[in-house]
């Protein structure tokens, strides 16, 4: 496989000042001198000698200069000399001529109120005036056993240019890079709970503290105009990914947070960035089985109708699109999409969005048990998260809703038509049909043994006939019986919504959540704790375990949560 290292091939890698997402970035530090300054270490103390006279303030300290940056399947890995600044500063002179590449890392703090905090340089810097938020060159400070850490070098540099501590501020998850001829900018967006006016008294305090500081202040960006400031190169297309991603500036744009278009004085082009996705398998412990959910990331800037149709483009029973919480405290905001409408919440995206958000913090490498709180149009969601190095990941998570019975007369015969099946096998103990809701909800229909379940022919006609509409929609259907064909099911079921377009589903975490109510009704449950394990999918060939846990008081449910396992079964890019 050629690799294009930077440093002399450009052609394998984004176009100038798109934005890409990137996975993970390491720098090797090697030892000795870079090649480019024992080839041309001549001319770059002759250029020395006229920067350091024209700006006597200039200091020829020791940085990073790369000699090798490839990028493959989204990781960068590099290697790079130390170097003085003189080096840096011919090369770059040079317009950044083959032999060498240069690499560096940003932090992009976001105020409460939406703007960019950058830096405006002092006058004696190598940038005078420039205005880009708070960063500097790898360095010496950043190398330890011969390994630069980038991450360590944007905390040290905010911290030191403005006084602004980046573990006070909510990270997010993600790197993005973007690129300007041999020139990388890494960053990531850091959201503070403070106003942009807090932010810039804060950095005009830091500022008194150190009279030799690099800064001349404090900027605070309101807009992705490129001319509003002397922008450095790469700030244009951060400009207009943040303001576009959040919807708090209306221009017309083609970004994967929504879309902007990116004009400076060399360039006039459409940024594009594509949206990670992933598609997991839920509800089981081996690929290909469970039920499929696509997992969109960084979906703001996103329209109901766009996400609809990306959701009938995946053609899954859900798609959930995940995007940055709107209480910092949580861990982030979900939106649920069947390929026909929106869901307050779903079982099955909650259990694949937990451990896919677990995953891609994390990696697979760690064991973590983690405790977050997804915002759903239900309401907020308390989720567990359990990884373990080769193991399959499992989530669960508190009803945030107990399942509630919904009083309607409903017709067996009509029911049993629908089903395909005779009326006589409908029912069993106590349990007789009933529409009960924990925020989504379905028509339960018990029958009296698993070849009643498997005799099924769903007629999605005489269903429409046959079952009332509820909260606006027609309720779905979801049939089961007692056992399975698993030794620890304790219910069998399936379940059929053609009104969503899921002609069925294998899987179906929120109707496990209705059925907990008809559970704990139709079989008077004393007080105590019941683990069930609810079997779903086998007639699809797709056989899925639903874990299922009731806690009951005083002839109530305390508390109910619904948990499984989720494996990733493919990744890409969603390029909208």
């Amino acid at each position: 496989m050629t690799e294009h290292n930077l440093a002399f091939d450009t052609s394998a890698w984004p176009a100038d000042l798109n934005v890409f997402p990137v996975n993970s970035v390491e720098i090797s530090v090697l030892p000795g001198d870079h090649p480019l300054y024992l080839a041309n270490r001549e001319a770059i103390a002759l250029n020395w000698e006229r920067e350091a006279a024209a700006n006597p303030a200039l200091y020829d300290g020791r940085m990073l200069l790369h000699s090798k940056i490839v990028l493959s399947d989204g990781a960068i890995k590099a290697e790079a000399h130390v170097i003085p600044f003189s080096t840096y500063l011919w090369w770059r002179r040079q317009t950044g001529p083959e032999g060498a590449c240069h690499l560096f890392g940003m932090a992009v703090p976001v105020s409460r109120d939406g703007a960019i905090i950058a830096i405006r340089m002092s006058d004696h810097t190598a940038n005078p005036g420039m205005v880009y938020c708070a960063a500097g060159s790898l360095d010496e400070h950043d190398v330890t056993d011969g390994v630069c850490d980038i991450h360590g070098n944007m905390h040290r540099e905010v911290l030191e240019e403005t006084g602004l501590d980046l573990t006070s501020a909510r990270a997010d998850a993600n790197l993005y890079a973007t690129r300007w001829g041999r020139f990388v900018s890494i960053f990531r967006f850091y959201h503070f709970d403070l106003t942009a006016d807090e932010m810039l008294e804060r950095i005009a305090e830091h500022m008194k503290t150190d009279p030799e500081q690099e800064i001349a202040g404090g900027v605070a960006i309101r807009s992705p105009d490129p001319q509003a400031h002397p922008y450095s190169k790469t700030m244009a297309p951060i400009l207009a990914m943040h303001f576009a991603r959040h919807g708090s500036y209306t221009v017309a744009c083609r970004l994967c947070q929504g879309r902007a278009v990116c004009r400076s004085d060399r360039v006039t082009a459409e940024i594009r960035l594509p949206r990670p996705y992933c598609i997991y398998d839920v509800f089981t412990n081996r690929k290909l089985a469970g039920n499929p959910l696509a997992v969109v990331f960084e979906a703001e800037g996103l329209d109901d109708s766009e996400m609809q149709a990306i959701a009938a483009e995946f053609n899954l029973s859900e798609t959930v699109f995940v995007m940055a919480p709107t209480n910092p405290a949580h861990t982030a905001r979900l939106r649920i999409f069947t390929p026909g409408r929106e869901l307050p919440f779903a079982g099955h995206p909650t259990v694949g969005a937990a451990v896919a958000l677990g995953e891609r913090q994390h990696g697979d490498a760690q064991q973590i048990d983690q405790v977050s709180v997804l915002e759903e149009n239900v309401g907020p969601v308390r989720c567990a998260v359990r990884l373990r190095p080769g193991e399959v990941s499992f989530a669960e998570f508190d009803l945030p809703k107990t399942s509630a019975r919904v009083d309607l007369a409903l017709d067996p015969e009509a029911l049993a038509d629908a089903l395909g099946i005779s009326p006589g096998v409908i029912g069993f103990e106590n349990h007789v049909p009933s529409i009960w809701s924990a925020g989504v909800p379905f028509l339960l229909v018990p029958v009296h043994n698993l070849a009643a379940v498997g005799a099924i022919e769903f007629d999605p006609q005489l269903w429409e006939r046959a079952a009332p509409f509820v909260q606006g929609g027609l309720v779905s259907a979801y049939v089961y019986c007692r056992g399975g064909m698993h030794h620890a099911a304790k219910f069998h079921a399936r379940m059929f919504s053609p009104h969503m377009g899921i002609a069925e589903d294998p899987a179906t975490g929120s109707a496990v959540a209705a059925l907990s109510g008809a559970i704990r009704f139709f079989d008077d449950l004393p007080d105590g704790h019941y683990p069930l394990m609810i079997e779903q999918g086998v007639e699809m060939g797709r056989p899925s375990y639903i874990h299922l846990h009731i806690d009951t008081k005083d002839g109530d449910i305390l508390r109910a949560r619904i948990g499984g396992q989720a494996v990733r079964v493919a990744s890409g890019m969603l390029e909208y």
